[in-house]
């Protein structure tokens, strides 16, 4: 008799214990259910809250250029006042952690030379905010065609006429076969433009530190030849800079005869390169 008193006392309990286990399970399904509901409630409530016209473009910003008509680049960038501005952010994950209108910024690039990179995002609650940084052209570079318009980057910003642009000095000596504006020209002697560019930005670092400007009235750079990299100053002094070394010394030293030795009408040729540098009047 104890024997079957103790099956049945045991019977019972796994019977109670598969009924909890069953109301837990059923219990943890229904708080999911209820967990998703609420969830898929809450983002249809977003959702709903963020296409409403709370949310409508009021006003469209451009900052950062000087160059283009602030209505050119909205047009550009195809963005309009009174609509969402939930609608029209772009579909890439970081356009949409951003607010950001990734096509409007890629339309921008493409058409604007000038234009170094773009921002245009959403500035909630009726915002939308176009940031733009220009590029800077530094010098040109005179071709059959006319001169091309660069920028440190030997980004191709522009192509004018014949006539020298006014505030850039020309470029010498650099090798290519085509070019497209908006592109990077590619250059086959890139070392002699880094050279180039490595004198003009130690020359402006110079001016810096000293009341004597010399960048302003550099007229050209000529980088055809490494060992006799020259400079052509206010369009009367030639100076061979050669190899850069001692390239401080060189700078200091052509400053002082520009500024102290020579009058504003002479003209010549003053070699860097030699132990003894020496004005050479007239060549």
């Amino acid at each position: 008799m104890n024997g079957e008193y103790q099956r049945e006392y045991i019977d019972s309990e796994a019977l109670a214990r598969k009924k909890k286990k069953r109301k837990r399970r059923i219990k943890k399904i229904l708080f999911w259910i209820k967990s998703i509901f609420i969830i898929a409630l809450f983002s249809t409530t977003i959702v709903s809250l963020a296409l409403s016209p709370l949310f409508n473009i009021n006003s469209i910003e451009v900052t950062g250029t000087a160059r283009y008509q602030h209505s050119d680049i909205i047009g550009t960038a195809g963005l309009v006042t009174g609509v969402n501005g939930f609608k029209a952010i772009g579909r890439s994950i970081q356009d949409i952690f951003t607010l950001s209108y990734g096509n409007a910024e890629e339309a921008i690039l493409n058409k604007y030379p000038y234009i170094k990179s773009a921002e245009a995002r959403f500035a909630v609650p009726d915002k939308i905010k176009i940031t733009l940084r220009e590029r800077v052209p530094i010098a040109f570079i005179s071709c059959p065609k006319g001169n091309i318009i660069i920028d440190d980057a030997l980004y191709v910003l522009e192509m004018t006429g014949k006539n020298q642009p006014e505030g850039l000095l020309m470029i010498k000596g650099l090798e290519f076969e085509a070019f497209e504006v908006g592109q990077a020209l590619d250059i086959k002697n890139n070392y002699n433009y880094e050279q180039a560019l490595l004198l003009l930005n130690k020359i402006r670092e110079s001016d810096e530190r000293n009341e004597f400007k010399l960048y302003g009235l550099i007229s050209a750079v000529d980088a055809s030849d490494m060992a006799r990299l020259t400079l052509l100053w206010d369009g009367r002094i030639n100076a061979n800079f050669g190899e850069l070394l001692d390239l401080d010394f060189k700078i200091n030293f052509f400053r002082h005869i520009v500024s102290k030795s020579l009058k504003k009408q002479d003209k010549g040729f003053l070699d860097l390169t030699i132990e003894n540098p020496s004005f050479i009047p007239g060549k």
